[in-house]
């Protein structure tokens, strides 16, 4: 009878651990910045988020909750994104993810960026 307890015992904490996705990892994460795309351009290149301008291409990898690949046409105004711009003045975007509505981070950079 113990046995079968411990079983159960190791079932249910196994489907909790399961449970745990990596959505919620994904809200501890800290992006150099956060905030809502205001414009967006594909032919240019050219992504305004939070009234600041930058600049995505074709290799910009777009990530979805849980690890998903997204693509560029998942980037729409009212999109919520985080990314980790690039150094000095470079306002070119190689990354970025998207975020859920209820996102809890700060809107824009994490810390003063490099002019």
């Amino acid at each position: 009878m113990k046995r079968h307890t411990l079983i159960i015992a190791a079932l249910l904490g196994t489907a909790l651990l399961t449970g745990m996705t990596p959505a919620g990892a994904d809200q501890q994460r800290v992006f150099g910045f956060t905030g809502e795309v205001n414009y967006y351009n594909r032919g240019e290149g050219s992504l305004v988020v939070d009234d600041l301008l930058f600049q995505i291409s074709e290799s910009t990898l777009v990530h979805k909750k849980r690890g998903a690949k997204g693509t560029l046409s998942d980037i729409s105004p009212g999109t919520r994104i985080g990314f980790y711009p690039g150094s000095g003045t470079s306002r070119y975007l190689s990354e970025v993810w998207i975020l859920p509505k209820n996102w809890q981070a700060e809107p824009g950079f994490a810390e003063t960026p490099e002019n």
